[in-house]
């Protein structure tokens, strides 16, 4: 066997954590450049970014409470992506799903089925951003 076969080529895409690593460094350069361009301290301001985070126990759940919206957004468009399809409409079915799941949640008063409630706003919301992806095809 020659040792060309053996020899894998290690690339910087391979290692993902080495590549997210490097992806988040640059981001912060960038955005120090930005700050100092724009007459702003970088250190100051990640040090502000850094204690509204992780300040107290409450700023952690707001983050988690205003990140989970997003988070989930881009999960399914990765999944999309992944079996194949194109999906270039997710922040529009995100609003639209999100308008029919409070129209839907103001709509019902919560007594002891509450979770029920939950449920069926969930699946409400999903179904509306099933079909509002649907009349984009």
């Amino acid at each position: 066997m020659s040792s060309k076969a053996s020899k894998k080529k290690i690339s910087l895409v391979d290692n993902t954590i080495l590549f997210s690593l490097i992806s988040i460094v640059l981001g912060l350069l960038v955005g120090a450049i930005a700050l100092l361009i724009a007459g702003k301290d970088p250190i100051q301001a990640y040090s502000a970014m850094i204690e509204g985070v992780f300040g107290k126990p409450k700023y952690i759940a707001w983050v988690i409470i205003r990140s989970t919206p997003l988070i989930l957004t881009g999960l399914s468009i990765a999944f999309a992506f992944k079996t194949g399809l194109f999906n270039i409409g997710a922040e529009g079915q995100f609003i639209i799903g999100a308008l029919v799941a409070t129209m839907v949640g103001s709509a019902i008063t919560c007594n002891n089925t509450c979770t029920t409630y939950s449920f069926n706003s969930l699946f409400r919301w999903s179904y509306m951003g099933w079909i509002c992806r649907m009349v984009k095809i």
